[in-house]
């Protein structure tokens, strides 16, 4: 697999480009003001809408958002998305995120960890099992480091980190946007295949901010993958963030036809519900939904459409560079709330009550919806 960092040499070489390059992502993320690489439409989520339930006959006292993950306990089900790791500055913002997911018990998704197998002195960043020794933590390798390194290798790397699954990121939107970027995406489900069938960790697939439409989900679940994290368009977009590491520049410099490329995450929630049977749908999909979820309610909401969590990770991002771990609690403090909210007025007391809630949708969200699953239908007999 041609590589624009292999070409350059030496492993120094790669260890300084990878570290330049994490460190301009989250300077791009975090300067909100400066560049726009959040897709415009949203996620779709402000299309569906909950059946208010003006008698819940529940006690809000007695609602239970406890879910189970990866043998684990969460207090509601939620990941703080991957985001970092590999700045070699012991990164901070890992740090933070791990004390608050622990506090707040929930999943934690790690960065990369591609940068360990170049630089092992950047293990520092990843260890953080001591923070986060009762949640569900996360491991991470890009989908075209699965043929640089042997699939043994990969998951070693993520055991030593005492990992309870390995994250592979699909972004060929990010690789083809970014200067001397992974574009040979050839063996890749081969790769998948051979890292599921060793069986040492759950593998979970996930996209990075463009979606994966609901057949290849499907697909890879029937493969064996643990879980499918959606990453669907709506949140951040790693294509305009790399345009943006690149032009170094003004929101008006990374407008691009690529500027809306992908599917909402709500959209395909939506086409994977309509594409179960009615009695499966009161079942949890082994399905993360991530991609511009904002909210609380926007939680209940893919909830409601089947997903098994919802994962977020710009907002906590922010929420730390403005006040640290402090800032991360009260993000998720707000989300657990605003989910309770959402529960309480649906008559919904458990998460599998609340997956039996009703939904309504928008009719022009209706009609993407037909649209999605009429491409489906020719994808499966093209």
């Amino acid at each position: 697999m041609r590589t624009g960092i292999a070409s350059m040499g030496s492993r120094a070489s790669k260890r300084n480009t990878i570290t330049v390059r994490k460190k301009r992502h989250l300077e791009v993320c975090l300067r909100e003001k400066n560049f726009r690489i959040e897709d415009v439409r949203g996620a779709g989520f402000g299309a569906i809408h909950f059946v208010h339930e003006c008698l819940p006959e529940i006690n809000a006292d007695g609602i239970d958002t406890g879910v189970e993950f990866l043998g684990k306990k969460l207090s509601f089900p939620f990941l703080i998305s991957c985001i970092t790791g590999g700045t070699l500055d012991g990164s901070p913002l890992n740090i933070s995120l791990a004390g608050a997911a622990q506090r707040a018990r929930v999943a934690f998704g790690l960065g990369s960890m591609r940068i360990l197998f170049h630089e092992p002195k950047a293990y520092k960043d990843f260890a953080v099992r001591s923070l986060a020794p009762d949640v569900p933590l996360l491991a991470n390798i890009g989908a075209a480091q699965l043929a640089e390194f042997a699939p043994l290798r990969i998951l070693e790397a993520a055991q030593s980190l005492d990992a309870d699954a390995l994250v592979v990121h699909l972004n060929p939107g990010q690789e083809i946007a970014q200067t001397g970027g992974d574009v040979d995406f050839r063996g890749v489900m081969d790769a998948i295949s051979a890292l599921i069938e060793l069986n040492r960790l759950p593998i979970i697939i996930k996209e990075t901010g463009h979606g994966i439409r609901p057949r290849r989900a499907r697909d890879l679940l029937a493969r064996g993958a643990a879980w499918v994290d959606l990453a669907g368009a709506g949140g951040t977009d790693f294509l305009q963030v790399e345009l943006a590491c690149r032009e170094e520049g003004s929101p008006d410099q990374i407008a691009n036809p690529f500027a809306s490329w992908g599917l909402p995450t709500a959209l395909i929630l939506a086409a994977l519900r309509v594409q179960r049977s009615p009695g499966d749908r009161r079942e949890a999909m082994p399905v993360i939904a991530s991609g511009g979820l904002r909210n609380g309610l926007d939680l209940a909401k893919s909830l409601a459409l089947g997903a098994g969590l919802g994962g977020m990770a710009l907002p906590l991002a922010r929420a730390c560079a403005e006040r640290g771990e402090e800032g991360i609690t009260g993000v998720l403090d707000r989300i657990h709330h605003e989910l309770i909210m959402a529960m309480f007025l649906t008559g919904s007391r458990t998460i599998p009550s609340l997956r039996r809630a009703d939904l309504y949708y928008d009719a022009d969200f209706t009609a993407l919806l037909q649209g999605l699953l009429a491409a489906e239908e020719g994808y499966a007999h093209g």
